[in-house]
């Protein structure tokens, strides 16, 4: 049993779940387009406020202070660097094309994109890294929800209801970074 009293199972990956988030019955799992409710329980997502937590202080910490203040120049680009790395992973999960991957970061020129793609990081505007920032997010609230790595991933860029039919990658691709929240958000009310 778990802290809420919902008994937990084990998968053959290992992973320990309750059957349903807080809150949330079975059948209000094919919400998030899992298919099968039999085939697809949802876990309960103890973690999902240290997520939005990290991310919320980070995108805070971007907004307040100066440039210079934040960090050295060493951590900035360190910053910069991992986390491109981590949105070219992410994009290599979701097999995102070329122009999906620019469209996502904010429009870069593809010189800019392609210099960011082998390693050559100076400097990233602010927007990109709130872009990456919350990706990340959206990319690990739908593991959490999913934690079959290969269902979450599929869920991009399947049509939701929710989302007036169209796969979450469809709207994120809609190019506004209050697209990407749009999504953010979403995961978030499946987790209340």
């Amino acid at each position: 049993m778990d802290a809420g009293g919902a008994p937990l199972s084990t998968h053959d990956d290992g992973t320990r779940h309750g059957t349903a988030p807080v809150g949330r019955s079975r059948k209000d799992s094919t919400a998030f387009g899992t298919g099968d409710v039999a085939d697809s329980p949802l876990p309960r997502l103890a973690n999902w406020h240290k997520i939005t937590h990290i991310t919320l202080i980070w995108q805070e910490e971007m907004a307040t202070s100066s440039l210079e203040t934040r960090a050295s120049i060493d951590d900035r680009s360190r910053m910069n660097t991992v986390g491109l790395k981590m949105f070219f992973r992410l994009a290599t999960e979701w097999s995102l094309s070329r122009q999906q991957q620019i469209t996502l970061l904010g429009q870069p020129s593809e010189r800019t994109f392609y210099r960011w793609r082998s390693g050559q990081v100076v400097h990233l505007p602010h927007d990109t890294l709130e872009r990456i920032s919350v990706l990340i997010g959206i990319r690990e609230a739908s593991h959490l929800l999913l934690p079959v790595p290969e269902r979450a991933n599929a869920w991009v860029k399947r049509p939701n209801a929710a989302l007036e039919g169209r796969s979450a990658l469809e709207v994120m691709l809609m190019g506004r970074v209050e697209h990407l929240y749009q999504v953010r958000r979403l995961l978030e009310s499946w987790n209340a």
